[in-house]
């Protein structure tokens, strides 16, 4: 049903835009890392799920900074996070959260649920 939907909201953008961006929507909408919806007002939505981490120590929170785009280093101040994939629950996206982008975090870390 998702990608039916999706299907039915990216044609309505494809007639608004061109581009490469409603390919890898399209390419989302697919496998399932995001929804797209057409709203009742004719915009087109994107929903993703989010898994995102926010560790803090001492008063101290960790933080991604930067990101690689080729060789060169780019500012991306942000909590380390993932989109969540369709077979994933959180603890698993949690999981691949530490073994690609938090390797470096020593030992398992206490995960707690709950707000802000």
């Amino acid at each position: 049903i998702q990608q039916i939907v999706g299907s039915a909201a990216l044609k309505e953008l494809k007639a608004q835009r061109r581009g490469r961006a409603i390919d890898r929507l399209r390419t989302e909408v697919k496998v399932s890392k995001s929804i797209v919806v057409l709203t009742g007002s004719g915009s087109v939505v994107r929903l993703v799920s989010l898994v995102v981490l926010k560790a803090v120590r001492d008063g101290d929170i960790l933080m991604q900074v930067g990101r690689w785009e080729g060789a060169d280093i780019e500012s991306a101040f942000r909590l380390p996070g993932l989109k969540q994939e369709a077979d994933e629950n959180v603890g698993d996206t949690l999981d691949r959260l530490f073994n690609t982008k938090i390797m470096f975090v020593a030992g398992a870390p206490r995960v707690q649920e709950g707000g802000s």
